[in-house]
């Protein structure tokens, strides 16, 4: 055996070459040839430096750390060797030995197959020292073409306040619905809103990457979920779109830890694009915060996008819809989905046959809508919209389709990071501030949600300067600020909510301003006002506050809230709002605090803000001015 090895390879290879191949892998590992041509490999990945080249670190999940690198994957099955996390040069010589040497076996070429066809493809191009080994059942997928999905804002979800991203894969089908998606996400086993953005944060999730039917996909974040669905088509060659399934195939059933604001949904799919086209660099533009836009953002700087195409959720085409008929329309067809003989009901309202299709198209929608929401039960649904079916196909042929507003594109907004400058004068002393947040959005945003109310920001500090008195303070350190305010209608019947904690000034009883710490809830109701124009909203609030600034270090009160916002033109937003608080317990006190704010947007990442508040707060009255200067980055 070694005789007939000898004499092979001295063929191909030429008597020197061959002679100083045995010399260095005798001299080198003092060992036999019985391991065939893995000493060689062996040999050239060192000489070549392969455990240091970007795509074998890239395939690896490698990131620099103080300490050298590190895989952002947790899962020990996805390495060959037992130092394979942190070692690249011992994670490849065993992939070499598993894969090209003696230890090879069909089964870990194809578990790590695009390990394998990069390492072929660098150590033995021409196929002469071993055979080309081909997985059949990945080979046979032929990926045509690929995108990034970005489902927008949900606000009733911490998990996707943020927004997401997945990927989908497409083959022969020419229908995008048909493709397949890759997702990464936590496996959580909680529904409870808090324990999971707590658990989130500090990595107490597994995350994995899951393959799944598109139109599922769909199912679950526009229909369900009603979040309309931008799709970024990326232009991924033949050959990248390879490399990319080949990445993908290695990740299954591998989990890592799933960190909410850095290692999430978005983040993780960076490796899949940059094992594609290895010359992308997606994963090094994000150090601290990853916001899914952003992740989107980058695609489009390193020029991975080709086209966008915007998908509405059911809750926007149903919404459509119903801004064309009248408040008593609206309530026919709310009653269409609940009535005995729609048929009868249609008659009693006496309107033309164009407008009972409008009619009984919207009820169809508005019953799948329920059910989905399982707010009527499945033989309720089953029995009216056969019901619903039948009138409709009495009613004859309307080719009206329902045209939908295409939002701006969400890549167009601004950058998520803020670093603010503010100027103003307080109870008349006058100051200077810097503000800083890493994300995302406010109640007078013109770009992110600006036709909702939506504020999610964390981590927003203001820090300010008194000048007369040469006295530097943290005016405010906000932990999580978020609010969502969603319009009622006749349909959608959403409630309003709002959670904010952190540190805050507050005068005491002696009327000194401190620092304390507070947690503020609320909950209630919005609506479109002014031929839904603006969004109007009041709620009720709780608030208990912590800190040695107050007596006993705690107090605790309620009230209510109030405010109004829209756009006044195309880039100035308008907000106003009041809160009225009654504090209770040894510190009996009350609070009334008035707020306006007006932001002009004077290029996509430079906004100017003018801020006018006003405060009543143990029968003393303060107002405040600022200007602010917000550069997004």
């Amino acid at each position: 055996m070694l005789r007939s090895f000898i004499i092979i390879f001295l063929k191909k290879y030429g008597i020197l070459t061959g002679f100083v191949f045995l010399l260095l892998s005798q001299s080198v590992y003092s060992s036999d040839l019985y391991k065939g041509p893995e000493n060689y490999f062996l040999l050239k990945a060192k000489e070549l430096k392969l455990h240091e080249k970007r795509y074998w670190h890239i395939l690896l999940h490698y990131y620099k750390t103080p300490l050298g690198l590190k895989s952002r994957i947790d899962d020990p099955d996805f390495f060959i060797s037992e130092s394979g996390k942190s070692d690249p040069e011992a994670e490849l010589r065993e992939t070499i030995i598993h894969l090209l040497g003696s230890r090879y076996e069909k089964k870990n070429v194809c578990r790590f197959y695009a390990r394998y066809k990069w390492l072929k493809s660098v150590l033995d191009p021409q196929n002469k020292l071993t055979d080309d080994i081909q997985c059949e059942d990945i080979e046979n997928i032929k990926p045509e073409s690929a995108a990034v999905i970005f489902p927008t804002y949900y606000m009733n979800n911490p998990a996707s306040m943020f927004g997401h991203t997945f990927l989908t894969i497409s083959s022969e089908y020419t229908n995008m619905r048909l493709a397949d998606s890759v997702n990464y996400a936590a496996e959580a086993n909680t529904n409870n809103g808090i324990n999971f953005a707590i658990r989130g944060i500090f990595g107490f999730f597994k995350g994995y990457y899951a393959v799944m039917p598109y139109y599922k996909k769909i199912q679950e974040y526009s229909d369900i979920n009603q979040r309309d669905i931008w799709e970024y088509k990326l232009n991924l060659t033949p050959d990248e779109l390879k490399k990319m399934v080949w990445h993908i195939k290695e990740l299954n059933q591998i989990f890592t830890d799933y960190y909410f604001f850095k290692e999430n949904c978005s983040f993780n799919l960076l490796y899949l694009l940059e094992a594609a086209r290895p010359e992308i660099n997606l994963t090094k533009r994000f150090k601290t915060v990853v916001i899914p836009i952003d992740t989107i953002k980058a695609m489009k700087k390193e020029n991975l996008i080709d086209s966008v195409e915007f998908r509405p959720s059911k809750t926007t085409v149903i919404k459509t819809k119903l801004e064309k008929l009248t408040n008593s329309e609206q309530k026919t067809a709310k009653d269409l989905v609940f009535s005995k003989n729609p048929l009868n009901l249609l008659n009693q309202s006496g309107l033309n046959n164009k407008k009972n299709i409008m009619l009984v198209d919207f009820a169809l929608d508005l019953i799948q809508y329920l059910y989905i929401e399982e707010k009527i039960e499945k033989n309720h649904y089953k029995k009216q919209f056969l019901k619903l079916l039948k009138l409709r196909s009495t009613l004859g042929k309307f080719d009206e389709k329902t045209e939908v507003d295409i939002p701006e594109k969400p890549d167009n907004g601004h950058d998520s990071a803020r670093i603010s400058a503010a100027f103003g004068v307080s109870d008349n002393e006058i100051f200077q501030e810097i503000r800083f947040r890493p994300a995302f959005t406010d109640m007078t945003d013109t770009d992110y949600i600006r036709d909702k109310g939506a504020k999610i920001e964390f981590l927003d500090t203001r820090l300010r300067y008194y000048s007369e008195k040469n006295n530097l303070m943290i005016e405010h350190l906000d932990f999580i600020d978020i609010m969502s305010v969603s319009p009622r209608d006749e349909i959608f019947k959403p409630v309003s909510w709002k959670i904010n904690t952190g540190f805050i000034r507050k005068k005491n009883h002696d009327l000194k301003n401190g620092l304390i710490y507070q947690l503020n809830t609320g909950g209630g109701f919005g609506y479109n006002i002014f031929d839904s124009n603006y969004i109007g909203y009041s709620m009720f609030e709780q608030r208990a506050e912590f800190g040695g600034n107050i007596k006993n270090s705690f107090n605790i009160g309620a009230g209510f809230s109030a405010g109004i916002f829209g756009m006044l033109t195309e880039n100035i937003k308008l907000n106003i709002s009041s809160r009225y608080l009654r504090f209770i317990g040894d510190d009996k006190h009350s609070l009334f605090e008035s707020d306006i704010s007006v932001n002009y947007k004077l290029s996509t990442n430079n906004h100017l803000t003018f801020e006018f508040g006003y405060e009543n707060i143990r029968k003393k009255d303060e107002l405040e001015y600022s200007v602010v200067w917000n550069y997004f980055f």
